[in-house]
């Protein structure tokens, strides 16, 4: 095992953000038939709701996402992709608590990327969810 490389963690990033907009586009779809469905029509006033709807239901997607799949050692569909895990500094697997405090600090430290690219470069690899939570990503031959 070795720490993944800030290249290797941004690809597997694309690669998740792809897999959400498949999902989160499947959530769209559903609300807007079911909702199509039942009155007939979209109003401007029901436009508000709807979009309410879905922005929760998009930050649940997102949340649920980064929380589940990084259990236990685990990883997303990135991360699966480009051999990385989520570990524990060591070595054990993030339990769902740390989980989802990760998932929950990760929007932030999106907003602050260029903060987190410099944590990352300075200390050891490491971006803001991952130093709060005492998780680092690692590399792993498979």
């Amino acid at each position: 095992m070795r720490k993944a490389s800030i290249l290797f963690r941004f690809f597997a990033f694309v690669v998740d953000i792809l897999v959400l907009f498949f999902f989160i586009s499947l959530l769209f779809a559903a609300i807007v038939t079911g909702y199509l469905l039942s009155s007939g029509s979209i109003l401007i006033p029901q436009i508000s709701l709807l979009t309410f709807i879905f922005a929760c239901g998009s930050l649940f997607t997102f949340i649920f996402y980064f929380t589940y799949l990084t259990m236990n050692g685990g990883a997303t569909v990135g991360k699966r992709f480009f051999q990385l895990r989520v570990l524990r500094q060591d070595g054990s697997g993030l339990n769902a608590g740390r989980a989802f405090m990760r998932a929950m600090i990760y929007p932030l430290s999106l907003t602050l990327w260029f903060v987190n690219v410099l944590s990352a470069l300075l200390l050891d690899g490491r971006m803001i969810h991952d130093i709060v939570v005492g998780s680092w990503v690692v590399r792993v031959e498979l």
